[in-house]
């Protein structure tokens, strides 16, 4: 197979391509139908008392009810099922949301299931048409008896950011974060008190021309930071979404390498755009610490003189996301700074270099320690603070 990888044939990989490209296209157009009719369904539904989200249909294709399944998911902020009735048997897929433990829901109602597989992110799973009914009231009750709480969509939030700080910089600093997929997300950007010019939405096109039932905004965000702004795209969304006015929005920094110089396209970097609001409403973020600063930068520092009242000082690069957390709840019940001293295993660069790389801006890290204690709120000026701090159960924005 791997001529399909790599091949000297020309011809072949622009065959190739354009049809990769075209199955695409048509997976996007049938994932925004199936959205549409879960969409639907969702209206007839009671939020109020609904924990897990289980909904079938026969019209569904079961390639994209992942896609959806998480779409759904991370916007009403609940675990989703999506099934496919084939005959005697609802089969289907899972996606969780808010650090819920999806594999052991559904393994609790093992007994009512044809089969199933998976994570704590991510299942798939068949059942007979039969049990759905079942299926649907026990898993709801479970997750209602485990949590015992009600249920709010919120994103993580890595970094708060302004309009001058996109590009290539902070763009080459994420990707250390990389790979990124499930338990390691893509890191999400605050922009606060932004707004947002030459808003326009289109239907895409395949590359034979042929329109494709989905939708795309694109616009330019700005804000008071530079009198220059920054492209960005919304998949899936009209113009009409976007507020009025000053906003609050979560985006995701990301290099677009398409070119068409007979349209000016050409490779740059811009966001793609994952929520919105007015800025006037508030955003939900606790902090036990009184502090600001609390996530000191030693590094470069010929020597750190330690008060034993002081800050606790990390010497060593942690080896594990487990041993950084050590120190993170250690400080966290000590009430104390935390400071890292030891020197980057990103570069060989010399200490002084690494100290003085420093954004001009102030970043917000939010994380948590454990499941059980409160998001703690940090201010962190330079984004190698931020790399060693972020971690993904922080969620403080609420859409």
């Amino acid at each position: 197979m791997c001529w399909f990888l790599t091949s000297q044939d020309r011809t072949l990989c622009t065959h190739l391509a354009e049809a990769t490209e075209l199955a695409n296209a048509r997976r996007k157009a049938l994932q925004k139908d199936v959205m549409q009719q879960v969409s639907e369904q969702l209206a007839q539904l009671d939020l109020s008392t609904t924990s897990v989200i289980v909904l079938a249909d026969e019209q569904w294709q079961a390639g994209v009810l992942g896609l959806v399944a998480g779409q759904i998911a991370q916007e009403y902020g609940r675990p989703t099922i999506l099934l496919s009735i084939e005959g005697p048997l609802a089969r289907g897929s899972a996606r969780s949301v808010n650090n819920i433990d999806l594999y052991q829901l559904v393994k609790e109602q093992e007994h009512l299931l044809d089969r199933f597989g998976g994570h704590p992110y991510a299942a798939g799973l068949s059942l007979p048409v039969n049990n759905l009914s079942l299926f649907r009231d026990a898993i709801n009750q479970q997750l209602r008896r485990s949590s015992g709480e009600a249920l709010t969509p919120t994103l993580q939030i890595d970094l708060v950011v302004t309009v001058a700080d996109l590009g290539k910089e902070l763009f080459q600093a994420l990707k250390l974060l990389e790979p990124c997929g499930m338990g390691n997300p893509v890191p999400k950007l605050l922009i606060q008190n932004c707004w947002f010019e030459k808003v326009w939405n289109k239907k895409i096109h395949d590359r034979n021309g042929g329109q494709v039932q989905y939708i795309k905004t694109e616009f330019i965000m700005r804000d008071e930071s530079t009198t220059t702004g920054f492209a960005g795209v919304w998949w899936g969304h009209y113009k009409e979404e976007i507020p009025q006015g000053r906003c609050d929005a979560v985006v995701e920094l990301d290099f677009n390498t398409y070119t068409d110089e007979a349209k000016g396209k050409r490779p740059h970097y811009e966001v793609r755009l994952i929520a919105v609001r007015s800025h006037e409403e508030s955003i939900s973020i606790q902090s036990n610490f009184a502090a600001s600063n609390w996530i000191l930068d030693y590094r470069g520092l010929l020597k750190a003189v330690v008060d034993l009242r002081g800050p606790l000082v990390v010497r060593q690069c942690p080896s594990s996301w487990t041993d950084l957390q050590a120190w993170f709840r250690r400080a966290y019940q000590e009430n104390r700074q935390l400071a890292i001293a030891f020197a980057s295993p990103l570069s060989n660069a010399s200490s002084q270099n690494l100290a003085s790389t420093r954004w001009n801006c102030q970043v917000s890290c939010s994380y948590r320690t454990n499941r059980d204690s409160p998001a703690v709120v940090g201010e962190v000026g330079n984004w190698r603070s931020y790399l060693a701090a972020r971690n993904q159960d922080a969620h403080v924005f609420r859409v």
